[in-house]
């Protein structure tokens, strides 16, 4: 039985694999019979998505096979993902239903669940795609109606003040890139709140535009638009909110991991081990050595990452990508509580830059069709033959778990050998690949 989860939930393009109307009809009725049967009654289900265009009709049909089912289901409409997560942790809330493809474009869309506390298990990811592939479902009449969720955004707006003094980004000024996405809205009213003089990009949504050469995936947007506007914060979102790059004054980059190295100075977490992945830059790690800091690298993959934060009791953890999840506030990546969190940081420690030095990575990927198993000759060989060359390096070769590609890292000090090394290692696997 092949799981139809992957790294981040379920995501195909649109009207391919679990996404046609068929199918999403059939998951709805297994996500409704798991519920029934696991959770405990009344069931109260919150779901929301992104600005897709193909949120509405993938809503309905699975509202429709839930609702056969004795559960009560809430439409947040237009919501970011970590504020899904953050009311179904605070409020009266079983289950999450967030229908988005994060960083992707229109043409793809998904179906994450989340729990109280997490995203659901893999135990139960299980018994889901059990019942999707193997039970044969009878339409029968609804229990219940789709009702309306409209104080979403309030909710967490006061969940997200109590934790920043009032107006601390007096006289900021900030620019949002809102990558045409969930945070469109939300965001602007949430940093005007705080005082901040805020200018927007990308934050005209029509349904196709999501992340559309703009958002976190393309930083040199929000770059270009902090120096245009002699702004002292520029901030970038994914399509579903749950990423955030920064940018400062000087027109400098923050990824997750220099997120992750402010962040680990912030009072709260100065005691905390720090969670990041195996793409984490190996200067990161080397510089939360030097502070003392317990470092751990987790799987790709948000999930995998509060897992390990679980395991070893770690309040701060992330991705280079930009997923931060501060364990307090929430088990999610959430771009604009990290984004103040990080500005609050810097307003009140004196963090000297730059934060760290980072090793070179080049990354690069080869589209697949099927998913070799590269532990076998003689993908094994050639993948060794190339670590045997950094010293120190690394090399990271995984296939992505949300499209068909085999991603390809290489880390090493200097930029010549690492772009070459990429370049040949990928022509050599691709050649066996085929």
């Amino acid at each position: 039985m092949k799981n139809i989860f992957g790294t981040d939930g379920i995501r195909d393009k649109i009207n391919q694999g679990p996404l046609t109307p068929a199918n999403l009809t059939q998951l709805g009725h297994a996500i409704g019979q798991w519920a029934s049967n696991n959770l405990e009654k009344p069931i109260k289900i919150l779901i929301g998505y992104d600005t897709r265009s193909s949120c509405s009709s993938i809503l309905d049909l699975l509202a429709h096979s839930i609702l056969q089912y004795p559960v009560e289901l809430f439409n947040g409409k237009v919501l970011p993902t970590p504020v899904i997560c953050k009311l179904v942790k605070e409020e009266e809330f079983d289950l999450g239903i967030i229908i988005s493809a994060s960083h992707n474009l229109a043409e793809y869309n998904g179906i994450k669940i989340v729990k109280k506390h997490a995203k659901i298990s893999a135990l139960a990811e299980g018994a889901i795609t059990q019942l999707y592939q193997h039970e044969k479902f009878v339409e029968g009449p609804l229990k219940s109606s789709l009702q309306n969720y409209e104080q979403a955004n309030q909710l967490y707006q006061i969940f997200i003040t109590a934790w920043f003094e009032a107006e601390f980004l007096q006289g900021k000024k900030i620019v949002l890139d809102c990558a045409h996405g969930a945070t469109y809205q939300l965001a602007p009213k949430i940093f005007e709140h705080f005082g901040a003089q805020v200018i927007i990009i990308n934050n005209n949504p029509d349904g196709h535009n999501i992340n559309l050469g703009c958002g976190s995936t393309c930083p040199q947007n929000i770059t270009t638009a902090v120096l245009l506007h002699h702004a002292d914060w520029g901030i970038s979102f994914d399509g579903d909110g749950d990423r955030v790059i920064m940018v400062d004054h000087n027109g400098h980059t923050y990824d997750g991991d220099e997120i992750l190295a402010i962040l680990a100075q912030h009072p709260l977490f100065k005691k905390s081990p720090i969670v990041g992945t195996i793409m984490s830059n190996q200067g990161l790690g080397q510089y939360l050595q030097e502070k003392n800091k317990i470092f751990f690298r987790a799987s790709v993959g948000d999930k995998h990452v509060y897992q390990m934060m679980q395991q070893y009791h770690a309040m701060l953890g992330g991705e280079p990508s930009g997923h931060i999840i501060v364990e307090p506030f929430s088990y999610s990546g959430d771009g604009i509580f990290t984004s103040l969190l990080v500005i609050d940081t810097f307003l009140k420690e004196h963090i000297g830059l730059p934060v760290f030095k980072k090793f070179v990575q080049v990354a690069t990927h080869i589209d697949v069709t099927s998913k070799k198993d590269l532990s076998q000759d003689p993908y094994n060989s050639i993948i060794k033959k190339y670590e045997n060359q950094l010293n120190p390096g690394r090399l990271i070769i995984r296939y992505s778990g949300t499209e068909p590609i085999l991603r390809i890292m290489v880390e090493c000090n200097h930029q010549q050998t690492a772009n070459l090394l990429a370049e040949q290692l990928k022509q050599e696997l691709e050649s066996t690949l085929r």
